[in-house]
């Protein structure tokens, strides 16, 4: 899955990169702020998954 591999970079991704990064894909501000609040609610899903296990 690309998200594990993206994680994987995470300590060396600027907040501004990924930012730039969604802008360039979506070209639109208010789906890259849709996009993030989508991968922060599959982010917290994937929490409450590990801690069942």
């Amino acid at each position: 899955m690309k998200l594990a591999k993206v994680t994987q970079a995470i300590n060396t991704t600027t907040p501004q990169e990924l930012a730039r990064a969604l802008m360039q894909q979506e070209k639109d501000v208010a789906i890259a702020r849709a996009r993030l609040q989508a991968m922060r609610k599959l982010i917290g899903e994937a929490e409450r998954y590990l801690s069942e296990e």
